[in-house]
């Protein structure tokens, strides 16, 4: 199979892009390697990776804004970054898409409920066909979560005021300064910069925003920057020697879609998203799929061969 090799330079792995220290980028790594290996047919809906998007905004009452990461291949899930400039994660939060509703100032801390209606399929805290409030407190160490059963801890009137939007007490941020860019970007254009990003002005297909004037660039990558090249790129940016699973594996068949659950596990920063030591310039080496291969090097020899014996012949007869 014939291989193209993309060669890019990252100075500091997405780190540059996200005008973000390591102690950010670290523990993105881990959440954007896994979502692009379990992508499955996720990764075609969102736009071959999509894209990474970010804003921020103060939902503590601090003197800073705090910072929100996100990822098209998981688009209800916000990453929250304390404000500062020595960022830690303290959570995760879920909104729908780019509607961020459902959330008030108490004593300065933001407080984001939503309704959730659970299905045949629900795993613990969860039950089958259950209905529940999604309660989530943002504060400077974390993200306090809480899971209020309806006929339990909540009433059918709350979850019903959540549901249609009618809650009273629910406040509709204004449309934060919305910032992206494109998950190939990222990963293998270091100096791409991110752009604003107006969800109105996108296509939602499947779930999953696109701008209409980015559809050329996803169809022409289309086949060349999957998800085994991400990957690819993500350990070798990173200097991880181990071979991914797509090269062990027979390329043959995609990875089941998973199922997202609600977003109720919400560590606070600790050890694992302190800074850790950046890493020198270093060459980034990337193979793209190509779907069409040709044996080059078994044509060349053979037509070498047969060089050299027409050579023979030809000396023998004029002889």
């Amino acid at each position: 199979m014939t291989k193209v090799i993309l060669v890019s330079f990252l100075m500091l792995p997405m780190a540059s892009l996200l005008a973000l220290d390591r102690s950010v980028y670290g523990p993105l790594e881990g959440e954007l390697k896994a979502l692009v290996d379990g992508a499955g047919d996720v990764w075609a809906y969102s736009g071959n990776g999509g894209y990474a998007f970010k804003f921020e905004k103060d939902v503590s009452g601090g003197p800073e804004e705090e910072l929100f990461v996100n990822f098209s291949l998981r688009p209800n899930v916000w990453h929250v970054f304390s404000a500062g400039d020595n960022k830690t994660l303290l959570g995760q939060v879920e909104f729908p898409s780019f509607d961020f509703i459902h959330s008030k100032k108490e004593h300065g801390q933001t407080r984001i409920l939503r309704s959730y209606s659970a299905d045949s399929y629900a795993a613990p805290p969860f039950e089958p066909f259950g209905k529940y409030v999604l309660e989530q407190v943002i504060t400077e160490s974390g993200v306090d979560s809480k899971v209020r059963k309806v006929g339990v801890e909540a009433t059918e009137r709350e979850f019903n005021d959540l549901r249609l939007g009618t809650e009273s007490t629910s406040v509709k941020w204004a449309n934060p300064a919305l910032q992206a860019v494109m998950l190939k970007d990222l990963l293998l254009q270091p100096n791409e910069k991110w752009f604003d990003f107006d969800p109105d002005k996108a296509q939602v297909r499947n779930g999953y925003y696109r701008l209409p004037g980015d559809e050329p660039r996803i169809s022409a990558f289309e086949g060349t920057f999957t998800p085994r090249v991400a990957l690819k790129a993500l350990n070798q940016s990173l200097g991880v020697s181990r071979p991914d699973k797509d090269d062990a594996a027979s390329t043959s068949g995609s990875p089941v879609r998973s199922t997202a659950t609600p977003v109720m596990s919400s560590p606070a920063g600790g050890k694992d998203s302190a800074p850790q030591p950046k890493t020198s310039p270093s060459p980034v080496t990337v193979e793209a799929e190509s779907s069409h291969g040709f044996p080059i090097l078994p044509v060349a020899i053979a037509g070498a061969i047969i060089l050299v014996i027409l050579i023979f012949v030809l000396r023998g007869k004029s002889t």
